[in-house]
């Protein structure tokens, strides 16, 4: 019930407008209704300045900031950390290829502790600190192992098997944990994938204000609304309205747009019931917005000049 008298509010607002009299906005002739009057931008294809085109990622601050701040950022910081997490792991012993290639000594426990800050399926690794002889040389070595049951009878003093392959010794009878550092770099891809998403966003909608001002065609339509937008991220923000509006479509008919602009003059010139320039998709007509004369003017072979200016 709320929904459909949603619906109904709403098709109010567009009908009457915020005094409550009706507007006509049934279809009108095109040689003598009200979506005539047009400003003669050039045709297109139109070409602009890049800088003009990228100006559009503005049109949505907060999805733009968001982007760069959890998107961007999050990627960088994983880019740096990824190759630094990958040498931490290659610091690890082979222990596979140590039990295959590397000679059997004998060893001595020198120390044995639970590792208390770690925890695997409710259990604690043991870490287990032994030295061992090298040639004529006594190196010492430590391990962490989730083998419990093997270790859990090792007392400091016991002598234990060694097995020690270019510089580097495991215990066969206990697998070492090695955890996968790698794994810290993806945290900050999942935020990054969070971000991204924003980003994407703010990119669709400049990729839509870019095609419909290169290849858009000039419509006239009606004001039905005008309405500041707050809430804008701070370091992207500028000042920007949500216009409503009406245009005849190819059919005859009328159809409906909103559109977001930060053209401060058209809000201040315009009316509820004035004409107002729009672009219109030539491959969909409800791709469209209303026309920003700062941009257009930027369009090569164009010149607009506001009345009193």
């Amino acid at each position: 019930m709320s929904t459909i008298s949603c619906c109904l509010v709403v098709t109010v607002m567009f009908a009457y407008g915020e005094d409550g009299q009706r507007w006509d906005l049934s279809p009108v002739s095109k040689t003598t209704g009200h979506y005539t009057k047009k400003m003669n931008y050039p045709p297109p294809p139109r070409k602009y300045p890049l800088f003009t085109m990228l100006g559009f990622l503005f049109d949505r601050p907060t999805a733009l900031f968001i982007g760069v701040v959890s998107g961007v950022f999050p990627l960088f910081v994983a880019i740096q950390l990824l190759p630094v997490l990958s040498t931490l792991d290659s610091d690890k012993p082979n222990f596979t290829l140590i039990d295959k290639k590397g000679i059997e000594v004998e060893g001595v426990i020198e120390k044995k502790e639970v590792v208390a800050n770690t925890t695997i399926n409710g259990e604690h690794p043991i870490k287990i600190t032994y030295t061992y002889q090298d040639n004529e040389e006594q190196k010492r070595d430590s391990i962490e192992t989730m083998s419990l049951l093997t270790v859990s009878n090792w007392k400091v003093g016991d002598r234990i098997q060694v097995k020690y392959f270019e510089g580097d010794s495991i215990i066969p009878d206990a697998e070492p944990v090695n955890f996968p550092f790698w794994v810290f770099g993806f945290i900050p891809l999942l935020f990054s994938f969070v971000g991204l998403s924003f980003l994407g966003w703010a990119l669709a909608g400049t990729l839509k204000k870019r095609h419909l001002y290169l290849k858009g065609e000039e419509r006239v339509g009606k004001v039905i609304s005008m309405a500041p937008i707050s809430g804008d991220s701070m370091f992207f923000s500028k000042s920007s309205f949500r216009i409503h509006y009406a245009f005849e479509n190819k059919n005859g008919d009328t159809s409906y747009g909103i559109s977001v602009s930060s053209d401060l003059a058209l809000m201040n010139e315009k009316r509820r019931g004035d004409d107002v320039s729009l672009l219109i998709s030539p491959v969909s007509e409800r791709v469209n917005c209303v026309v920003d004369e700062r941009i257009m003017c930027k369009a090569e072979g164009m010149n607009i000049t506001r009345q009193g200016s």
